[in-house]
């Protein structure tokens, strides 16, 4: 396999033990730039996890440029992403991220390094999948989707540049009937809307639902392996 040369975001909270399993992995490809984000504890049993994560994570033994964003108070989801977006964006123009709970396989590296690569001049493409989204019998080893999925995935600055994470779009997106043009299927529709309506109305859900948005107001793209790249390693 080539070296990997993209950077490596890992965005972390108090699961140690997932953490670690997401880390070794990160390790068995070292990456040359790797950017480790720990949102703050809320109380004092989370502290203890959240300084085991910290341990876990910056056990780098390889040659490597490591940027940390340690939060010493809790920030939320919302925040703390989108303030870890506009961080890493303003130090490079695209990077590989994982959650903490996303095991990726060695393949899903590579896969977004070369996706990245390839795509980086094409204002359509928006987003690379580590999740399979699109029809799994497909010959392709990948395909478009307009679904982002941000448990293990990849972006570039030029689209974070675009987001409307206040959705201020969003009313005349329904007004134009944009929903209706989009999906022709009547229950997805149904479903979007559903979500989207209560994305806008409470703000600071996200920030995943506010980035799928702005993939639709922009006709974005979204790429996916025919095959699934990341496991999911819990829900909590």
């Amino acid at each position: 396999m080539n070296k990997l040369e993209t950077p490596v975001v890992l965005l972390a909270f108090c699961r140690p033990d997932l953490t670690k399993r997401v880390f070794e992995k990160i390790k068995e490809v070292k990456p040359k730039k790797l950017f480790l984000v720990v949102d703050g504890p809320r109380n004092q049993k989370e502290k203890e996890k959240v300084d085991k994560v910290k341990k876990i994570i910056m056990d780098v033994d390889w040659k490597c440029e490591v940027k940390t964003l340690f939060r010493k108070e809790n920030w939320g989801i919302f925040k703390n992403c989108t303030n870890a977006y506009d961080w890493i964006f303003k130090q490079v123009d695209e990077a590989i991220f994982l959650e903490d709970d996303c095991i990726p396989s060695d393949d899903f590296f590579y896969f977004c390094q070369e996706m990245l690569d390839k795509y980086k001049d094409d204002g359509r493409i928006m987003h690379v999948n580590g999740s399979c989204k699109v029809k799994k019998n497909t010959k392709l080893s990948y395909d478009f989707s307009l679904y982002p999925d941000t448990g293990g995935w990849a972006f570039w600055k030029r689209g974070w540049e675009l987001v409307d994470l206040e959705m201020k779009k969003y009313p005349e997106f329904k007004k134009n009937k944009y929903f209706e043009k989009i999906f022709s299927n009547p229950l997805e529709r149904l479903y979007r809307k559903r979500i989207l309506n209560q994305v806008y109305k409470l703000k600071n859900i996200g920030p995943d639902m506010q980035w799928g948005f702005t993939l639709l107001c922009n006709n974005g793209l979204c790429i996916s392996p025919s095959k699934n790249l990341i496991q999911i390693g819990g829900f909590g």
